[in-house]
């Protein structure tokens, strides 16, 4: 990421990972940006520049998984997750699904396709140590104390259903949440002892990896639910793109990967609401949430219209990527 936007385009097939995602998991410790959404109406689309003439590039639906039985092992089965899911992006009929590593209190992300790997020979996204050897209990007590209370998981899947996953001394809570819906269901998940040592030092070693940590809201967001963006370059020249609900698989990844950059350190909560000389991105969400990001050459920051505070993290410059957005003024197309 930290080589933009042309090298992304390059690293997305061999990572099949795209930063992505307006509201936020409900295990954040702090306020967070968005609430309850419906999802925006319309097919799948290229985005499109407001001030083309030209008419916007049909794609395929996004794909409609079957309903969910029994969810927890159905729905996050080899048969299920990783051919419904994984196989609709490798053929391009649909975005990639993404697994986050989120720490609250630094306000950071990480990408964690290979948290629930058990072996190195095991596909990326596999989930191998939360669904092998594992039950379900009905007995909330069952699972003990919570654990690591400032981390928590989520696997977003292609169409935009999300589960989250929080720490407890005996398994995991896992919530899933579909697109635009209010309600959400649990499971309790009672892990094998061997299997759950084995996921808990992973988590440890992902956390103390800082090669690549992301903003957390940014990584949040429900990419199904941007209905407009507004790109600003820093010498002023902006362009708009809408979208009537998904957009096409690949720009979407891509576009979301440039505006979601590596950063040095933990997130600093401030009032600053704008930096000055800088690149910015305004992204309008289906219930009126806005996050407003702005780039210099060494920050960035993040905001909404319903949190009291933003975000500020120390970055390198990713300017030229949203001088990119903001230059193009015709349908942008990926390969």
């Amino acid at each position: 990421m930290a080589n933009g936007f042309s090298a992304f385009i390059l690293a997305v097939v061999s990572t099949m990972l795209a930063g992505a995602l307006a509201g936020l998991p409900a295990s954040s410790s702090q306020p967070a940006p968005g609430g309850d959404i419906q999802p925006a109406p319309g097919g799948s689309r290229e985005w499109q520049a407001v001030a083309s003439e030209e008419q916007p590039t049909e794609f395929p639906a996004v794909p409609s998984l079957p309903e969910p039985g029994e969810w927890w092992e159905d729905e996050l089965s080899v048969e299920y997750f990783q051919e419904a899911t994984v196989e609709k992006y490798l053929t391009k009929t649909a975005e990639p699904p993404y697994f986050w590593l989120y720490d609250d209190t630094a306000k950071l992300a990480r990408i964690a396709r290979r948290l629930f790997t058990r072996t190195e020979q095991q596909e990326n996204f596999s989930l191998a140590l939360l669904i092998e050897n594992s039950e379900e209990t009905q007995e909330e007590e069952a699972l003990g104390q919570r654990i690591l209370p400032n981390l928590f998981f989520d696997l977003v899947r292609v169409d935009d259903i999300r589960y989250t996953g929080t720490f407890y001394e005996n398994g995991v809570k896992l919530t899933r949440a579909f697109a635009g819906e209010a309600s959400k269901d649990w499971k309790n998940i009672l892990l094998e002892p061997e299997s759950y040592a084995l996921l808990q030092q992973k988590v440890q070693e992902l956390t103390e990896d800082n090669r690549r940590m992301l903003p957390s809201w940014l990584c949040m967001m429900h990419r199904s639910r941007m209905v407009k963006v507004t790109v600003t370059g820093t010498t002023g020249q902006s362009a708009v793109y809408l979208s009537p609900g998904y957009i096409s698989p690949g720009y979407n990844a891509i576009f979301l990967e440039d505006i979601c950059p590596n950063v040095e350190g933990p997130g600093v909560s401030t009032h600053q609401t704008s930096l000055p000389d800088a690149a910015q991105v305004e992204i309008e969400f289906n219930n009126g949430l806005v996050f407003r990001i702005f780039y210099t050459e060494n920050q960035v920051l993040v905001t909404t219209n319903d949190t009291e505070f933003g975000l500020l993290y120390q970055t390198w410059d990713y300017t030229f990527a949203i001088n990119h957005y903001a230059a193009n003024q015709g349908t942008l197309r990926t390969g």
